[in-house]
């Protein structure tokens, strides 16, 4: 990204009128736009699984911290888009998936702003000064969002990915305390909501992962039950 950044800033307000970078450039040949605009789609792509990474692994960052996390990170689903998931975020104030999700979004609009970045005679300079540094604050800030997941933002180790079934069950097949507070969920009743019932009934215990021991007596990574407030 910041490669784009540099390329877009260098050829708006640098480049000298007759070089080989700017002949290449303003060329009307079809191959500069589709170079441009493979750039965006790519970007879209990686910010696509990007923010799927992120909204996976962040239940087990809160579960991670400290203080642990109260039981209704257990029932987060991972969203179906990006829209959805950025409600929910905002309803939890879970900050950085947000941001995220708002990266996300705006990295779709990159592929249209790249597009217009080579000059053409059909199209006014206004436009083309609009794209071309629209395409270069929104790239500075995708990257800004990059580097704070990566400088600040800190997972657990995680030796099977979450992403997946399998990884799922592995985290919680030895976690045989948290296994018998999900039993209860069995005895209700079908008409009544199943998950807001198995939360009332988790008010104020904390869950947590890291190292268990479980009922298998050997030492693994999973989730268990914290503690429980005024207990």
């Amino acid at each position: 990204m910041w490669g784009l950044i540099i390329l877009i800033t260098y050829y708006n307000a640098v480049v000298s009128p007759d070089t080989p970078f700017e002949r290449f450039m303003n060329q009307q040949s079809f191959g500069v736009r589709v170079l441009f605009t493979g750039f965006g789609v790519l970007l879209t792509f990686f910010w696509d699984h990007y923010y799927s990474r992120v909204a996976t692994l962040e239940p087990y960052r809160l579960l991670s911290r400290p203080l642990g996390a109260p039981a209704s990170v257990l029932t987060v689903s991972p969203p179906t888009t990006v829209f959805s998931g950025i409600f929910t975020s905002l309803v939890r104030l879970e900050v950085f998936p947000s941001i995220v999700a708002l990266s996300n979004i705006l990295s779709k609009f990159v592929p249209i702003l790249l597009s217009n970045i080579p000059f053409s005679p059909i199209q006014t300079w206004e436009l083309h000064l609009v794209c071309a540094w629209a395409s270069v604050g929104t790239l500075s800030f995708l990257s800004l969002v990059l580097l704070w997941g990566l400088v600040f933002v800190k997972y657990p180790t995680m030796p099977i990915d979450p992403g997946s079934l399998a990884g799922r069950l592995y985290y919680l097949c030895d976690a045989d305390d948290v296994l018998k507070q999900f039993s209860s969920m069995g005895r209700i009743d079908g008409k009544h909501n199943v998950a807001k019932e198995w939360l009332g009934s988790q008010a104020g215990k904390r869950y947590m992962f890291g190292q268990i021991g479980g009922e298998t007596g050997t030492r693994g990574v999973g989730v268990f039950v914290h503690s429980k407030l005024g207990g």
